[in-house]
C-alpha cells in the first residue's frame, strides 16, 4: 500500500474529506483539499513536517503513514499492518515442543477444520527479538478483537498509532491511548 492509500484509508475511515483534512493541517482554505488530494495520489510526497503535520489531524502516528524500508523492527511490523487492513493476517503463537534429535528445527503442523482455503497456511519464524516481542503484543489485539473485548475502530486506532500505543509505553509520555480516541 503507498503511503497516498495509507493516508486516504484513514482519512475515510475517520469519516474526513480532503478539504478538512487539509484545513486541520493549517492550509489555505483554496488549496486544503487540492494538496491532500495530490498527497493521496502519490503525484506529490509531503515533506516531513507536513507529514507530521496530517498525522496529527488524523490522529495516528507519523510512522503508520510514512514511506518506510524494510529492516527495522518498526517498518516490518508496519508491513504486516498495513497488509493485515488490506488481506487479514492471523497471528498466534506458536508453542514448542523438544525434538527427539536435539536439533529445534522449526516443525509446523495445522489441524484447524474449518480452515477453507484451498493451501495450508504458512508460519514465519522471525529471529529478532524486538519484532517478536511486538508480534506477541499483536497477537493479544487480535484476539481481543476477536473476542469482542476491542472495536475494530479501538484495533486499528492501537495500529495507527503503534509502538506509542504499545503497553510497554502505557506509563510514559506520548503514549497514545488507543482506546480512547
Amino acid at each position: 500500500m503507498t503511503q497516498g492509500e495509507r493516508i486516504k484509508y484513514i482519512r475515510t475511515s475517520r469519516k474526513m474529506t480532503q478539504k478538512q483534512l487539509g484545513l486541520l493541517c493549517g492550509f489555505s482554505e483554496t488549496t486544503a483539499d487540492v494538496r491532500i488530494r495530490q498527497y493521496e495520489s502519490n503525484a506529490k510526497a509531503p515533506k516531513q513536517n507536513t507529514l507530521m503535520l496530517i498525522a496529527e489531524a488524523l490522529k495516528v502516528s507519523y510512522i503508520s503513514i510514512k514511506n518506510y524500508d524494510l529492516g527495522a523492527a518498526e517498518d516490518i511490523l508496519e508491513t504486516l499492518f498495513w497488509l493485515d487492513t488490506q488481506n487479514g493476517i492471523d497471528i498466534f503463537p506458536l508453542h514448542p515442543e523438544q525434538p527427539t534429535d536435539n536439533s529445534w528445527d522449526y516443525k509446523g503442523s495445522y489441524n484447524e477444520p474449518e480452515y477453507t482455503q484451498i493451501h495450508p497456511p504458512f508460519g514465519i519464524v522471525i529471529q529478532y527479538s524486538a519484532v517478536n516481542n511486538f508480534l506477541a503484543e499483536w497477537s493479544l489485539r487480535k484476539a481481543e478483537l476477536r473476542e469482542g473485548v476491542i472495536t475494530s475502530d479501538q484495533y486499528n486506532n492501537w495500529k495507527w498509532n503503534w509502538p506509542d500505543s504499545c503497553d510497554d509505553v502505557k506509563d510514559k509520555e506520548g503514549y497514545a491511548d488507543w482506546r480512547n480516541l
